[in-house]
């Protein structure tokens, strides 16, 4: 179908089919009404979310940590369903969501706000039984009627009802512990993104429906950076041979993986931040960023290393009356890209 710009259209999902996509060659924006029922009472109650997008060819969206919390209980009568979205990469499981999931919990009361420091859940708790739940890629769906082409084609979606996983009690997502106290969850994935809407909702009360996820498109654009200040537009750093220099990929991404190469002279190969030791000769280095979708941002810098500055006078030993000592200095372009001050100086005459 054609839309105009600010038009709008909707449509009604129906019939067996669970998940929908929707492709677009222009920025838009999806709104999505669900809600829960009550057959019994036959009452239902709806709540809408934006939809956050997905990774297209030329970026990727999505978050790899997502804060969450419950606002009414089972007790009370409400489900608490979560909906995912998760990347899995076709060749690298590194590059995988599912299997990589860790969920993590911290508790506070009205009167102590919630701390920063989120614990595992225990072996033996019902969060954990969700946790395995959603590491499991047999629980995870594909999208239907994609071109094979599609970026779509290498994320899964998951819908839940954590009152209902099984095998385990209700309630697993609590509201308080049994102190009492309020309790918040982090869901979190190093190796790639993901993400989490949930649904709190109770037929014949209210439903609320939203998403935590990062809508904005992640950018893992590198400049590498260093310990000496000087680089310039080609990504060359001219040093001395035998100097040490450390350079800094860091994107500030959470939990990106980094790749240095070659590993000549260099501390480590796996840091933002590396260290190349006593390099003896020029050595072009790539660090490449990965663990956001399929991209891999590249980044080249070359250590240009110089002979040590040698100044040799030539000359007799003892110059009486006027005269010139001649200085060399080898390397001279060397010497000017160092940043050295390389100039002919006249010396006045000697006094006779």
């Amino acid at each position: 179908m054609t839309l105009n710009p600010r038009q709008q259209v909707s449509f009604h999902m129906t019939g067996n089919r669970k998940a929908y996509t929707v492709e677009a060659n222009h920025t838009v924006a999806v709104f999505h009404m669900s809600g829960t029922d009550d057959p019994s009472t036959r009452q239902g109650q709806r709540g809408g979310a934006l939809i956050p997008p997905l990774s297209s060819t030329t970026h990727c969206v999505g978050s790899k940590i997502v804060d969450f919390s419950r606002s009414k209980s089972y007790a009370e009568g409400y489900d608490y369903y979560l909906n995912l979205i998760a990347f899995v990469h076709p060749t690298d499981p590194d590059l995988t969501t599912i299997g990589n999931f860790k969920l993590k919990k911290t508790v506070w009361s009205t009167t102590v706000p919630p701390t920063a420091t989120f614990s595992s859940v225990g072996a033996s708790s019902p969060e954990k039984a969700l946790e395995n739940y959603l590491n499991d890629p047999n629980n995870w769906h594909t999208f239907d009627g994609l071109d094979p082409a599609s970026p779509l084609n290498n994320w899964r979606w998951l819908q839940i009802n954590t009152d209902k996983l099984p095998g385990k009690p209700t309630d697993v997502m609590k509201v308080k512990d049994g102190a009492g106290n309020f309790v918040s969850y982090r869901l979190i994935c190093e190796n790639n993104v993901f993400h989490l809407g949930v649904l709190n909702g109770r037929g014949e009360k209210d439903a609320l429906y939203g998403y935590f996820s990062e809508f904005r498109r992640i950018e893992p654009g590198i400049k590498v950076t260093n310990n000496k200040g000087i680089v310039d537009a080609g990504g060359h750093i001219p040093i001395c041979r035998g100097e040490s220099i450390t350079l800094d990929a860091n994107t500030g991404l959470p939990y990106a993986r980094y790749e240095w190469r070659p590993s000549k002279n260099l501390d480590a190969v796996d840091k933002p931040k590396v260290k190349v030791i006593n390099p003896k000769e020029t050595t072009s280095y790539t660090v490449t960023v990965s663990r956001f979708c399929d991209f891999h941002p590249e980044s080249n810098i070359t250590i240009e290393v110089h002979p040590n500055i040698e100044p040799n006078i030539a000359g007799p030993s003892v110059i009486c009356g006027t005269g010139e000592v001649p200085i060399d200095i080898t390397d001279l372009a060397g010497a000017k890209k160092l940043n050295m001050v390389v100039e002919e100086q006249d010396w006045p005459p000697l006094p006779q």
